[in-house]
């Protein structure tokens, strides 16, 4: 008990040191504690020094802004100290000796850039803008040296206690690179793309991690100034079309409303770029005192200094060794178009739909008219062209209704794939339908749920729709296709390591492969439920990895796996192949038999092969042919036919196999033709047998039937399904219950042994279960459903005491010995197939050893010839019986040629599976019990009460 509770102790230390978090600032150390103190201190005294910068000041001590592109330019290596010995830092100009940009980017700017006068602007601009990028140089300019501090650095070891003092300054290599994080510092392609993700910082929480709450209450403190000014949050990323060079800053913004104006900068260790806004936007005396109130505001709104932590650190040093620093000067395009009425009605209307006229479908986007980026410490200048994007409640909007729509699509496959279960409503036909078909659209389904599932908390504005259309593909694929494939598995289960010439054939041929035993539906759904979700998982983690594998791979994996998982209709292709199926003009001569039906045509409904097929492809026809799809992917219309085309081929396909048969592109000789119960009559046979008016007596009802007879054209009109001709050439009996009453013994047995248990008497709903089943078998159910205190050998040994008594009394059945003797008669092979072992068998016919004497072969359930595990419902004692009467009498029947006669489910299950035509005899007691009659024998068989009422003229015998 000690050590157990020491066990319990030791887990419970170990979960809690594994979900234990550092505190709110992130610090785990000293060493940290100095390194976070250290950056807070730095802030703080660069932020006093910032309260003292006036408009006609230059900057001091402030990281980043120590030299001007004049210092450098005339001092390449100079470094980044203060005070630099004669610097003015009394006065501020907007030229090359003060600013950190060359005199051509400050007069393209001012000249160019930002040339518009003040007009109409509108205030909010959130939004994704999409573009071009193109490269003016990354040569020309003086890079300009910006130090880090030591303070930055990890501890070599675990005993540094104190950061080192000092700063330091990036070398980078011959190619640019700088850091381990594999992006490179300079831009080397000449033309690229743009994306650009602008929010307001009032809308989202800030780059500093701070929670919404700590600034949102002080929204209107820093929001805006007069309605004059806005801080933006942006996202910039550029990279070539090949996206083999990628670069990206993540940046906050002003943005003069009243002028369009836009600037930007990025910040890092090397580069405090918040203290840089006033001097670098502003145009007047006035306009630098409203930006330095903006951001001493925000700074005060945010706790800025204060509310640093580790992570917030990291991120800075990370910006700082792996990125070059941009200013980015953007000039948005007028909507001179409305009035500022009319745009405060726009934004209120976008903000809280209420239904105010603003007529969504003409606003027009937000988009740059202008705009430069360039890099101070990489010297690179860049121009952004045809950056536009819809704002951003107009893109929700947008896929909100796409998701909607995307919703009716998944309520249409429901539908759908509720008709086609509703049409195979036989376990045959369920037995005809792929179940790697079921399952590629199932991993599809199900990929979009979990996809729609982890998208919802992450985009709160889409939450709702995403829900729904998560619990509907859910459904989908969780509840009615993994339902009907469960249905599937377990009517094919018995198929597995059946060798795929076996299936062709149609199973005639004897296994040899030892069976496992065959698991029932509970089993079988618990095993495919796991293996749905843990293929889900490791579908899901392959498709977010393939989000940032290169470009090139990514198409290519994009373009495989969609040619592949839209390829559903071939493992069915190939499955109508195995089972076979007649060709249309077989199957409907003149007009279709209302009686009969389609039976003998491929499984699937036509509106669920060309409703499926036209769900599932026209959203990928959308992403890949409309260039503004949501999802921003690129156009490529050639994939778009040719994936069209694929599915084309698989339906036309799929058509020819119901038009000319499932098998007409296999050769001949490789797969034989089953026989045909619905079938022409030869004209040979006509003349010989029938009569003048083309008819032949039935032998059940002894009327007249029109045949079908392919050289008379007048009979083309006759139904052929509306007669049968059913080939008897041999006839396999079981024997326990169907040819004795030894059924009846085995319950008077089993009843005397569960006396002694006080067990009460046998259950019939177990009995079915019991009979035609291997002895060993029949007795785990027992001592299992019973929870008898016995072993099997304990069991077998007090069964077989009790069942000692009672063999010696067997009798024939009525109507059994009759059928046999006229079978023999009449010449008809037959063979005895029964479960029972050779010693139990000699012990119940002991007394009849001359009426066994008339089959032709007997085998028994210990027979070694079949395999361990392989009894009924397996076909394999059929399969011997049948191989043993061809060899003694040196023919070729085959298994549809065959009655089998069986009294047991499992017995019944078997026949069907070994192809013969099954004459169903349960006992009297069971009769009331089985309500699916017609499901189990699925067309291949009928019941009778006793074979006193068997029919031999039904069968021509």
């Amino acid at each position: 008990m000690n050590s157990d509770n020491s066990r319990i102790i030791f887990f419970i230390i170990i979960l809690l040191f594994f979900l234990s978090s550092p505190g709110g600032d992130g610090v785990t150390s000293q060493y940290e504690f100095i390194q976070l103190e250290s950056l807070k201190a730095q802030f703080n005294y660069e932020y006093e020094a910032f309260q003292d910068l006036t408009y006609d000041t230059n900057f001091k001590n402030i990281t980043g802004l120590k030299l001007a592109y004049g210092d450098s330019l005339r001092n390449p290596e100079l470094n980044a100290t203060y005070p630099l010995p004669d610097k003015d830092y009394s006065s501020w100009k907007s030229d090359e000796n003060y600013m950190m940009l060359p005199q051509h980017i400050i007069d393209e700017v001012h000249n160019d850039v930002w040339s518009y006068k003040q007009t109409i602007f509108p205030p909010n601009i959130t939004s994704n803008l999409y573009g071009k990028a193109k490269l003016i140089d990354n040569n020309k300019y003086t890079k300009i040296r910006m130090p880090i501090a030591n303070f930055f650095d990890s501890p070599e070891s675990f005993q540094d206690e104190k950061p080192a003092e000092g700063e330091h300054y990036l070398s980078a290599d011959e190619r640019g690179d700088a850091g381990n994080h594999g992006e490179l510092r300079n831009v080397t392609w000449e033309n690229g793309i743009v994306d650009v993700s602008i929010q307001h910082l009032d809308s989202v929480e800030n780059s500093l991690s701070l929670s919404a709450a700590s600034f949102s209450t002080s929204e209107s403190q820093f929001a805006e100034e007069d309605g004059h000014w806005k801080i933006l949050h942006l996202n910039v990323n550029f990279y070539n079309k090949e996206e083999t060079e990628k670069h990206s800053l993540s940046a906050e913004g002003i943005y003069d409303i009243w002028t369009g104006r836009i600037l930007i900068m990025s910040q890092s260790a090397k580069f405090h770029s918040l203290f840089a806004f006033p001097h670098y936007l502003a145009d007047s005396e006035k306009e630098f005192n409203q930006i330095k109130n903006l951001i001493g505001k925000y700074w005060n709104a945010t706790d800025y200094a204060e509310s640093l932590t580790m992570a917030n650190l990291q991120h800075l040093s990370d910006e700082a060794n792996t990125k070059c620093e941009y200013f980015g000067f953007l000039q948005l395009e007028s909507w001179n178009q409305y009035t500022p009425d009319q745009i405060r009605m726009i934004d209120e209307e976008l903000k809280w739909p209420l239904g105010r006229p603003i007529n969504r479908s003409e606003l027009p986007p937000i988009r740059l008219a202008k705009a430069v980026l360039y890099s101070p410490d990489c010297g690179v200048s860049l121009k952004l062209e045809d950056v536009h994007g819809p704002r951003y409640e107009l893109q929700v909007r947008t896929i909100r209704i796409h998701l909607l729509l995307g919703v009716l699509l998944f309520l249409g496959q429901i539908y759908l794939l509720l008709c086609q279960m509703n049409h195979t409503n036989t376990p045959s036909s369920v037995n005809k339908i792929s179940y790697w078909c079921l399952f590629m659209m199932n991993l599809v389904d199900g990929c979009l749920a979990m996809l729609y599932f982890l998208a919802s908390p992450l985009l709160r504005e889409l939450y709702l729709p995403l829900c729904i259309s998560a619990f509907a593909c859910f459904i989908l694929a969780s509840v009615f296709e993994i339902r009907y494939m469960i249905s599937v598995y377990a009517s094919q289960v018995n198929e597995q390591g059946v060798g795929i010439l076996t299936l062709l054939r149609g199973g005639s041929e004897p296994s040899t492969t030892v069976n496992r035993v065959i698991p029932d539906e509970a089993v079988i759904s618990s095993s495919l439920y796991g293996r749905f979700f843990f293929t889900l998982i490791v579908s899901i983690f392959i498709l977010l990895s393939s989000l940032l594998w290169p470009k090139g791979i990514r198409t290519v994996f994009e373009y495989s796996v969609l040619i592949l998982l839209n390829s559903y209709w071939i493992p069915q292709i190939c499955r109508n192949a195995v089972k076979g199926s007649d060709p249309r003009r077989r199957r409907h001569n003149g007009y279709q038999s209302l009686q009969n039906g389609d039976t003998n045509s491929i499984p699937l409904l036509w509106s669920f092969i060309i409703g499926t097929s036209v769900l599932r492809l026209v959203p990928i026809v959308y992403v890949f042919t409309y260039p503004s799809n949501v999802f921003r992917h690129d156009r490529d219309v050639k994939f778009a036919v040719l994936l069209s085309l694929w599915m084309l081929f698989q339906l036309l396909v799929l058509y020819s196999q119901d038009l000319l048969g499932s098998r007409w592109f296999l050769p001949q000789h490789v797969i034989p033709d089953g026989y045909h119960y619905h079938r022409a009559v030869p004209q040979s046979i006509l003349m010989e047998y029938g009569s003048e008016d083309n008819c032949f007596v039935c032998p059940i009802c002894m009327t007249d039937t029109p045949v079908y007879v392919e050289e008379v054209k007048e009979t083309h009109k006759v139904d052929i399904q509306s007669y049968m001709i059913t080939p008897v050439k041999a006839c396999l009996f079981d024997m326990d219950g169907l040819l004795l009453n030894t059924e009846d013994m085995y319950t008077i047995a089993l009843n005397q042994m569960l006396k002694i248990y006080d067990k009460g008497t046998l259950n019939w709903d177990l009995k079915l279960q019991l009979q035609g089943l291997p002895g060993s078998e029949a007795a785990r159910k027992v001592i299992d459903y019973y929870d008898l205190p016995l072993s099997l050998d304990e069991f077998d040994g007090l069964n077989r005491k009790h069942q000692s008594v009672l063999w010696p009394t067997s009798k024939f059945l009525p109507g059994t010995f009759e059928l046999i003797s006229y079978l023999k008669a009449q010449n008809i092979p037959v063979a005895l197939c029964t479960s029972s072992t050779a010693d139990k068998f000699h012990s119940k016919t002991s007394h009849l050893t001359e009426a066994f004497k008339l089959f032709d072969v007997i085998i028994t359930g210990d027979d070694p010839r079949i395999p361990a595990g392989r009894g009924k419902p397996f076909p394999d004692i059929w399969q011997l019986g049948l191989k043993e009467l061809n060899q003694k009498y040196n023919t070729s029947i085959e298994s549809q040629d065959c009655l089998v006669f069986e009294d047991g489910i499992p017995g019944v299950q078997a026949g069907k599976r070994f192809g013969g035509y099954v004459v169903w005899v349960p006992h009297k007691e069971a009769i009331g019990l089985i309500n699916d009659q017609t499901e189990i024998l699925d067309g291949r068989g009928e019941m009778l009460e006793s074979l006193e009422h068997f029919d031999r003229s039904k069968f021509g015998l």
